[in-house]
């Protein structure tokens, strides 16, 4: 983990984080495929539905489409080879035809593994779901 020497902790993860959530605006299903572990499962803002890696990779590259994103800021704490990371996070989206614009908290886990930061897991919260009920 050589990189952990040049950058911060905290600014390698907000880095994945955009290049994540780039990869969805860009529709780059390669690039978000990379991100992803295998072992991927979303707790998602939409009613709570669970996704695997599969499942996320054919929403956000179909039906589920992001206009814009930024983070507005990023806590996070690394225990070794694992980051959790808590995500102050505003979107412009569209789900299934719907907007799924606004704010978000979510958390996400990191593991390092073959020379990169993969993100294992995400729990999502649209603090804007409330409002659209």
């Amino acid at each position: 983990m050589a990189d952990h020497q040049e950058k911060s902790l905290h600014d390698i993860i907000l880095a994945r984080e955009n290049e994540w959530m780039g990869a969805w605006l860009k529709r780059d299903r390669a690039l978000a495929d990379s991100i992803l572990a295998d072992e991927f499962t979303l707790v998602s803002s939409l009613n709570g539905e669970i996704f695997s890696k599969a499942q996320w990779l054919d929403g956000a590259m179909g039906p589920i489409v992001c206009q814009s994103f930024h983070f507005d800021r990023l806590q996070v704490k690394g225990y070794g080879d694992t980051v959790v990371s808590i995500a102050w996070y505003h979107q412009k989206a569209t789900a299934r035809g719907n907007d799924w614009s606004g704010e978000f908290r979510m958390t996400d886990v990191w593991h390092y593994r073959d020379g990169r930061w993969q993100v294992v897991a995400r729990h999502s919260t649209w603090l804007g779901a409330a409002a659209q009920q």
